[in-house]
């Protein structure tokens, strides 16, 4: 299971068939989140990563679309650290086990060149709330909370500001992209994890 040996530890707490241990748990519910079983992933253990850090472990995996995924024990919950897969850094998230999906939807590119909008994210991860913050202040922008697929979850409209809060109590844990569009500007993209 996300090419982890979980018949070396005991699969259940106490003696109880009804209660996973921890690290099954959050196993079952990463993969849940990004569609673990209908992406198909195909184990190739570490092909091609490099720089692991000590006390971290890195899986590579590749899925039905050709998408390379990360599963990363990182139990010490060692921060500010990062592998190289083919040259690419990747950022290690603090959590104790964690997904990463090096992909994210296509997004539609305008035929005429704008500048770029910038924004930042935070919390992120997210769990009540997250906040959206642009360099200059945005008259309208339009903000889709996408799902792991690319579905659109949610739609807000940004007015009059540099910095917007967004609640994320109706979300459920995983990962979601944040699809920015400001007219007359190139839309952008963001991902966001949300914990419970």
């Amino acid at each position: 299971l996300l090419g982890a040996k979980f018949d070396a530890s005991t699969p259940y707490q106490d003696g109880s068939l009804y209660i996973p241990n921890t690290a099954l748990r959050l196993a079952i519910d990463l993969r849940k989140a990004c569609n673990w079983w209908q992406r198909k992933p195909v184990y190739l253990d570490t092909y091609h990563i490099t720089q692991i850090p000590e006390g971290i472990e890195v899986r590579h995996f590749k899925d039905s679309a050709d998408t390379d995924i990360f599963v990363i024990d990182n139990w010490n919950q060692l921060s500010g650290t990062s592998f190289i897969f083919e040259e690419k850094s990747f950022d290690i998230p603090d959590d104790k086990l964690s997904i990463i999906i090096d992909s994210i939807p296509t997004i539609p590119v305008p035929v005429q060149q704008h500048a770029r909008i910038n924004f930042k994210v935070f919390p992120n991860p997210a769990k009540d709330y997250f906040t959206v913050v642009f360099p200059e202040k945005v008259s309208v922008a339009r903000l889709s909370v996408l799902d792991i697929l690319g579905h659109k979850i949610r739609e807000h409209l940004l007015e009059n500001g540099t910095s917007f809060t967004i609640p994320a109590d109706r979300l459920s844990a995983g990962i979601y992209f944040l699809k920015l569009e400001v007219r007359n500007k190139n839309t952008a993209m963001q991902k966001i994890i949300v914990n419970k």
